[in-house]
């Protein structure tokens, strides 16, 4: 949310920042998922976490946020490298965001980080 607001992506009335809030809840919770799963110490644990998360947390909530792209309009964050090849509207999502003058300087300045 603070980002889609730095960059004034954040919606433009009441409703679309409902649908901002949308998308913005549907990676929040994949990042519930991802990060305890990331943090396991136990590698038996973390690679069987790893499994589940991609084979059936990743691909609900990517379709989840296909739909809201589908309903909503192609605007928005999303960026999940690596596995959006089966969902062609949230990679061309990724892509318009990623190529926005703003976005493409910050990320290309910005450290390195896990997420």
């Amino acid at each position: 949310r603070f980002v889609a607001k730095q960059f004034n992506l954040a919606g433009r009335d009441n409703l679309e920042q409902a649908k901002v809030d949308s998308v913005v809840d549907t990676i929040v919770d994949l990042m519930e998922k991802i990060i305890p799963v990331m943090l396991e110490k136990d590698e038996q644990k973390k690679q069987k976490g790893l499994e589940t998360f991609q084979q059936e947390d990743l691909p609900k909530q990517l379709q989840n946020l296909e739909t809201l792209l589908t309903n909503y309009g192609q605007t928005g964050l999303v960026k999940i490298q690596d596995f959006l090849d089966k969902y062609p509207k949230l990679k061309r999502n990724q892509d318009e965001v990623q190529n926005q003058p703003r976005i493409a300087a910050y990320l290309k300045a910005r450290p390195q980080t896990l997420f």
